[in-house]
């Protein structure tokens, strides 16, 4: 069993293999991070300090992050697809990647395939309509 000195703050998957899992943990005071957890012991690894939830691609070759500009918004719009290495992290910084190879999407909305160009969303509106309705005594 593994035990880590910081509280998990929320869980978001285990990767494909079996190796790693991807959850928030507490770094200092309400400041959280995301982070890559070695499943058999080890050091976690810190993607990106805030609020970044993550899925794996089926094959296990990509993890996709939610990527913004703030560090602790809760819908930031869109999605990395990072290239991950033989030891199961990252190859590249969420921060550093170019804006046209973000999915113009939310992580959360997203049901991913192998390939990052091919994906199915779930698109929520709200429409609200006022009618006004006389009432008579």
């Amino acid at each position: 069993m593994t035990t880590f000195e910081t509280p998990i703050t929320e869980f978001h998957g285990v990767a494909p293999d079996g190796r790693l899992a991807s959850a928030g943990l507490s770094i200092v005071g309400a400041v959280s991070g995301e982070f890559l957890l070695p499943i058999g012991g080890g050091t976690p690894f810190l993607i990106r300090e805030g609020w970044w939830p993550s899925q794996w691609s089926r094959d296990g070759r990509s993890l996709y992050i939610e990527v913004g500009a703030g560090e602790n918004s809760q819908r930031h719009g869109r999605t990395a697809a990072l290239a991950l290495g033989a030891d199961g992290l990252p190859t590249v910084s969420p921060a550093s990647l170019p804006e046209s190879t973000l999915i113009p999407h939310a992580e959360i909305d997203l049901s991913l395939g192998s390939d990052s160009s091919v994906y199915a969303l779930v698109k929520a509106e709200t429409h609200r309509n006022i009618y006004r309705i006389p009432l008579h005594d």
